[in-house]
């Protein structure tokens, strides 16, 4: 029995090699229905291999066959042939033979990772069972159930000629993982309605009862059969472990599959997975998953995450590799006509370099360019063909994309980057469409199911030609850096550019000690700086501390500090610098201020604490020039429940809250969701009549923070009209190291600082007395981004990618929250504003797409809140 238990040193070896070796293989998900965010039951692989192969991708009709007929395996075994076998779309690979992957009419999904096993005399029937296995299941399957115990009978008849494997058998409603060793043995586990399985070449499988058979099936000798071959002794070992007992020890400790693996697993986990070999079979994700996520999973490869080794960071191993020939993402619905609730996302060549484009299963077949070839060509052929100067041939997918592959690999990362966000934006395109394009071919369906069908078809097609436009696009595009940042430094001048959030300093700020007419030392934000990086205008925040107590005191304190910020704003902008400033109180004075030559400065209330229980105070600080307000901060105050509290108050708005936004909407001030917690957010759109505004959080898919917006978050702020800000706030983007954590602890021991929560209960009087220490902090803070950092610009942008493919280009903008925490290597200060505009180019952002990023979403949010207040 292959022992998994020899501690630390083993771990640490193996993950070291896997973050020294590359990583690569066969790499599959399933995600349970009651784990994605739509219902499905996801299926998805990454077919590797090598040499490379050619892929092709058929629909396979239904069949009848007489009686007597027989079906005849590779090897020389007869098989009873059914009645009538099903249709079924077929990813081929003529040169491998164990590397397709079928669909059928019944939604019942096959694919299947190389999983060796330690049996060395297998016992074979009629020349057993291999690459039929999975065709057979296909054909003869209404069910995944139906399928394993099919699958079952068929080893158990034949044999199974390979070494071993773990086959993916889904359906609609469940999954299942079969796990077939070398002969006559298998065992399959169902996955959990509300989990996630990962397979990465070796049998996941751990610990099972096997009298449980609503999710365990096996064949009857598995245990007993081990006991013979001296594998496995019940009385030493302790409970049967199907992978200790029955896999390989070399694929099984091999650091490959388990840090690929260990590296998906984590991604998705609710829960801490340590580094290993003893990984759970299944984890309940931190969200519910959507197609889109589990494409990213699959396209994720080293290069982007060299720091794996922290258990809170990216990938610890590469899933997509240079072998990745192929790869698929199978959405199986229930409540749909199969031919519209099954969506095979196809992926050919590396999803690294190329775009999932989705077939129904309603199509007459796949586009002509999809099964044009027949055989795998001669090794000559192909090199030939890959490396030719490339055309987007419709007629010729497999070749064109493989073609595209190499002159990206060719060019580098900037190009990999630019193809990336080029995919992305076709893959959210195809989903914005899906469900309208789903609808009209429903209820087509119903009275003609061949129409229906034709509409599905002309979907993937004008998808298809969308990706082959967007691959000439990407190539004809600058790659070089000087050619990047010349066309994002005209860019750059050619757009409206806005942060929505940026903190002032209290009595202080808009004076000679701090000055935002000078480039001062202690400011990321002055016009200074705005006017080095091209930077239009700003929000600054009336931001005001929160108390525990809730009472007249407290609200007027806070009314006390929210007035001298506005008169600090009025300062700035009235008396101080009239001439390179002005304030703008509605979204088109922002266009005509800053054609004047001059910045633009709007005003934001972060914290709606000073509001008290007097809803007139809206309207007080809308006179004053207030145009947002945060509805809470890092504590619960009377309006909602903070996202940074555990506990609830009011379990989402409270009732004086939701007359609060009432109130807001009937004024035009924007509603900002930001350090408001997740019920208090669904409780927002439910009453607001606006599109609502986030000034300056992240993504929790990117990095879990409370401060920032889960997916599902993130769908319905798309669905309601609004926008997400991204922070540069190095915390909410990537999470500390162990490194940054102690030195930072380090620091504030020396210096006396304590932690940002008891800086906040401090008062005017002891922040005035630790300002010079503060200062040494802050000084000291920043010069740790070089040597130890967190996040830089390449992060911010990684979460604004992410809210770009989540809930759309129209829904996303910057908020640093400088002067209140934020600012990162490349982006510290608004004079490093342009590095943001050459990431965006580098990633193949369009000169529009920029535009909206900048301050065009924002100022179209603003106009739609001041209508609806027009319309009271």
């Amino acid at each position: 029995m292959f022992d998994r238990s020899k501690g630390a040193i083993l771990v640490a070896v193996a993950i070291l090699v896997s973050l020294a070796a590359p990583c690569g293989a066969c790499f599959s998900i399933v995600v349970g229905k009651n784990a994605s965010a739509d219902g499905a039951v996801l299926v998805a692989h990454n077919e590797d291999d090598y040499p490379p192969q050619v892929v092709h991708h058929h629909k396979v009709p239904r069949q009848t066959y007489g009686p007597g007929e027989q079906v005849v395996l590779r090897n020389g075994g007869v098989l009873e042939q059914v009645e009538q076998t099903w249709a079924y779309l077929w990813s081929e690979m003529p040169g491998m033979l164990f590397s397709d992957s079928c669909v059928n009419e019944w939604g019942v999904t096959v694919t299947s990772d190389n999983c060796p096993s330690r049996e060395d005399r297998a016992e074979l029937t009629d020349g057993g069972i291999g690459w039929m296995l999975r065709r057979l299941i296909a054909q003869r399957a209404r069910t995944a159930r139906e399928g394993v115990r099919l699958a079952g009978r068929l080893v158990e008849r034949f044999g199974y000629i390979a070494s071993g494997r773990t086959y993916v058998i889904a359906d609609p409603d469940e999954g299942w993982l079969f796990c077939v060793v070398q002969g006559k043995r298998w065992l399959a586990k169902r996955v959990a309605d509300d989990e996630v399985a990962m397979v990465a070449n070796t049998y996941t499988i751990r610990q099972v009862d096997l009298s449980d058979e609503d999710n365990v099936l096996a064949s009857a000798d598995i245990v007993t059969y081990a006991i013979e071959r001296g594998w496995y002794e019940p009385g030493k070992d302790g409970p049967f472990d199907f992978a200790a007992v029955y896999a390989n020890p070399a694929s099984a400790s091999h650091p490959d599959n388990a840090g690929r693996q260990w590296s998906g697993l984590r991604y998705v986990a609710r829960d801490p997975i340590e580094p290993g070999f003893d990984l759970p079979f299944s984890v309940v994700p931190r969200h519910k998953l959507s197609a889109a996520d589990i494409m990213e999973i699959l396209r994720h490869d080293e290069a982007d995450k060299p720091e794996p080794s922290t258990p809170d960071s990216g990938f610890g191993c590469a899933l997509c590799s240079g072998a990745t020939q192929t790869s698929f993402v199978a959405q199986l619905r229930r409540g749909l006509p199969s031919d519209i609730g099954i969506v095979y996302w196809v992926c050919l060549a590396e999803p690294r370099t190329s775009v999932y484009l989705p077939f129904h299963f309603g199509i007459s077949d796949f586009p002509s360019g999809f099964r044009t070839e027949c055989e795998r060509p001669a090794s000559e052929v192909f090199d030939r063909r890959v490396t030719a100067p490339f055309v987007a041939d419709p007629r010729e997918a497999f070749w064109t994309f493989s073609n595209f592959r190499d002159k990206v690999d060719r060019q580098g990362p900037a190009l990999v980057a630019a193809t990336r966000t080029e995919a992305l934006r076709i893959e959210s395109r195809a989903m914005a469409m899906q469900k309208p394009v789903e609808e009209v071919a429903r209820r087509l369906h119903e009275t003609d199911r061949i129409a229906a069908g034709e509409l599905l078809a002309n979907f993937s097609k004008g998808l298809y030609l969308s990706a082959l436009e967007g691959m000439d696009k990407v190539l004809r595009q600058p790659a070089d850096d000087e050619r990047i940042v010349t066309r994002a430094r005209a860019i750059h001048e050619a757009v409206i550019t806005l942060d929505s959030h940026v903190d002032i300093a209290e009595e202080r700020y808009a004076t000679a000690e701090l000055d935002p007419g000078v480039d001062h030392p202690e400011l990321r934000c002055d016009l200074v700086k705005m006017a080095a990086g091209g930077l239009d205008g700003v929000f600054l925040a009336v931001y005001v501390r929160q108390t525990p107590e809730l009472n007249a005191e407290t609200y007027a304190e806070a009314q006390r500090m929210a007035e001298s910020k506005f008169d600090a704003i009025a300062r700035l902008t009235q008396s101080m610098y009239p001439d390179r400033c002005a304030l703008a109180l509605r979204a088109d004075d922002v266009e005509g201020i800053v054609a004047t030559g001059r910045k633009a400065i709007m005003i934001g209330i972060e914290n709606g604490f000073p509001i008290g229980k007097d809803l007139d105070r809206l309207n007080d600080y809308y006179d004053r020039g207030a145009r947002y307000v945060t509805l809470c901060h890092t504590a619960h105050n009377q309006i909602c429940d903070s996202s940074s509290e555990p506990e609830p108050l009011h379990n989402g708005l409270s009732p004086f809250g939701k007359r609060a936004v009432a109130r807001m909407n009937e004024l035009g001030i924007m509603c900002d969701a930001s350090h408001i917690s997740e019920k208090s957010f669904f409780d927002l759109l439910e009453v607001t009549r606006t599109p609502i505004l986030v000034s300056h959080s992240g993504c929790s898919a990117v990095h879990p923070h409370d401060r920032n917006l889960t997916d599902e978050q993130l769908r319905a702020l798309r669905d309601n009209g609004g926008v997400i800000q991204i922070v540069a706030l190095d915390a909410y983007l990537r999470p500390e190291t162990p490194e940054r954590m102690d030195a930072v602890r380090r620091l504030r021991e020396e210096l006396g600082i304590p932690s940002y929560a008891e800086r906040q209960k401090w008062s005017t009087e002891q922040r005035a007395a630790m300002r010079p220490r503060l200062r040494e902090y802050y000084r000291r803070y920043e010069e740790m981004a070089e040597t130890v950092p967190i996040a830089t610009v390449k992060d911010f942008v990684d979460h604004l990618d992410h809210a770009v493919r989540v809930a759309g280009i129209d829904h996303v903008g910057v908020g640093t929250d400088f002067d209140g925490g934020g600012g990162v290597p490349g982006f510290a200060n608004h004079a490093e504003a342009l590095n943001v505009t050459i990431e965006l180019v580098r990633r193949g952002y369009s000169d529009d797409d920029i535009r909206k990023i900048w301050g065009g979403n924002l100022l179209r949010l603003w106009r739609r809140v001041e209508a609806v207040a027009k319309e009271r």
